[in-house]
């Protein structure tokens, strides 16, 4: 953190790579390198660079018929890695006691494992 400042200092790098992450994590379909670039006003060799890191390691996919970008399977493994490591009844209860208390009725939270 900057002496001077209570924000940390951001790498931009890694900020523009999730940008392009979130950003086609909230299109509705897969999108071309220009919709990318204009989206997120980055110029498009930038966003090329990114786009291709990105595809390189499996968190980005692109359709060679249609040169379209979408996200990629890692992006799955990430989230089932995450998922695994928290603790989610200690996230849970909170929530799970404000529903039982405010309903007056049982509540469980299951947990489907090996789908």
């Amino acid at each position: 953190m900057d002496k001077d400042h209570d924000l940390p200092i951001l790498n931009k790098s890694v900020d523009k790579a999730f940008a392009i992450l979130e950003f086609l994590a909230n299109a509705d379909s897969p999108k071309e390198l220009v919709s990318i670039s204009n989206a997120l006003k980055m110029n498009k060799s930038t966003t090329y660079r990114f786009l291709t890191t990105l595809e390189s390691l499996g968190y980005v996919v692109q359709d060679r018929e249609n040169n379209r970008y979408a996200l990629g399977s890692k992006i799955v493994w990430l989230a089932s890695r995450f998922l695994k490591a928290i603790d989610l009844l200690t996230i849970a209860r909170p929530v799970l006691t404000q529903l039982r208390d405010e309903t007056g009725e049982t509540i469980h939270l299951a947990i489907l494992d090996h789908f």
